[in-house]
């Protein structure tokens, strides 16, 4: 054969490898009919998966108030994280909430009927059904309102909660004080002390908390897994431009 047509082939099959690993990169859409509503959401099947692969852990990502999933993929992107450690991401979409201007909120203003932790309890199940997913490792994480929303999780949701993650948002005092978790469970948090929407130290408007500090949702993590001892380490400031220490 040529030099030119072998480095041809070579070149062609070069290209479809590369497209290949594309295409194993990409989100599926998916939905479920859940309370007479059509719930969608994304999902991403690390490289590798298959039919015949070990199950794996799953891990639901919420995006913020008034967000979207394209929001959240924006700034949390977990497909090459998903793609080395070896999970299965998931990212849903919240309901328009009427009683918020039509702000799509995880948890809806009162008086409503949209329960989003049983919409999750649902969207597990199917999701077995489709997947391979090790039951015991589903994790939970959100940013801001889907931070709060990931509490919520933790709270009631808390058999089937392995661990949760929250960005930029403490516990709701209605959280806090109603909290009922019935194992260890593994808690990150990422807050801003001087974070301008969600204050680090609680949030309180006409004498009536709404959010309970930092500390206090610390403790309450601590002393529920009997782990009260505090360990503080300092991390360098290995960016002073950042804004952050």
């Amino acid at each position: 054969m040529p030099s030119f047509t072998l480095r041809f082939a070579f070149l062609f099959c070069a290209l479809l490898a590369w497209q290949g690993a594309i295409d194993a990169q990409n989100f599926q859409n998916g939905s479920i009919s859940f309370d007479g509503q059509n719930r969608s959401y994304l999902v991403y099947t690390p490289i590798g998966y298959g039919p015949t692969s070990p199950p794996l852990p799953l891990l639901f990502n919420f995006h913020g108030g008034n967000g979207d999933i394209a929001s959240q993929v924006a700034i949390s992107d977990l497909r090459s994280i998903a793609d080395t450690a070896g999970f299965i991401a998931v990212y849903p979409q919240a309901l328009p909430d009427p009683n918020d201007g039509g702000s799509t909120n995880w948890l809806h203003k009162d008086p409503t009927q949209v329960d989003d932790v049983l919409f999750i309890d649902a969207l597990i199940d199917s999701l077995s059904d489709q997947f391979r997913i090790d039951t015991s490792r589903i994790y939970a994480c959100g940013y801001s309102l889907g931070g709060e929303f990931t509490y919520e999780l933790g709270c009631r949701l808390n058999e089937r909660m392995a661990a949760i993650a929250v960005v930029a948002r403490t516990m709701q005092t209605y959280q806090y004080n109603n909290c009922m978790p019935n194992h260890p469970t593994g808690v990150l948090t990422i807050l801003g002390t001087a974070d301008a929407v969600s204050d680090y130290n609680g949030m309180s408007f006409g004498g009536i908390q709404y959010y309970v500090s930092a500390d206090d949702v610390h403790q309450y993590w601590a002393l529920h897994n009997n782990s009260p001892n505090q360990q503080i380490t300092a991390v360098p400031n290995t960016d002073p431009s950042d804004g952050s220490t």
